[in-house]
């Protein structure tokens, strides 16, 4: 990390996060956050993808140690669809490979 000080940005309520993999890179990923109202936003750009994906798969992993609540057991279901799917569609696409 090139800055060394720390920036905490508080009543993030109303933003969206957007987790991306560059295709063309070799394994570079961004982490970017917007305000819905300003506009504004922040960037973490050069992540490699492992820490991406470990982050992701430690938040996953939190959730099943904390109290069950419908919203967190909502997500983890919809996730396991999204996986589901994603797994079908390379196994679908690994097959007309094949051939």
């Amino acid at each position: 990390m090139n800055k060394t000080t720390q920036t905490t940005f508080k009543g993030l309520g109303g933003c969206h996060l957007f987790v991306y993999e560059h295709p063309c890179s070799d394994g570079d990923s961004s982490l970017k956050v917007t305000d819905t109202t300003s506009g504004d936003s922040v960037e973490l750009d050069g992540l490699t993808a492992q820490s991406l994906r470990s982050g992701i798969r430690n938040y996953v992993s939190m959730l099943g140690s904390r109290d069950e609540s419908t919203e967190r057991r909502k997500f983890v279901e919809d996730l396991s669809e999204d996986l589901q799917h994603t797994l079908k569609r390379w196994e679908e696409s690994k097959a007309k490979e094949a051939a």
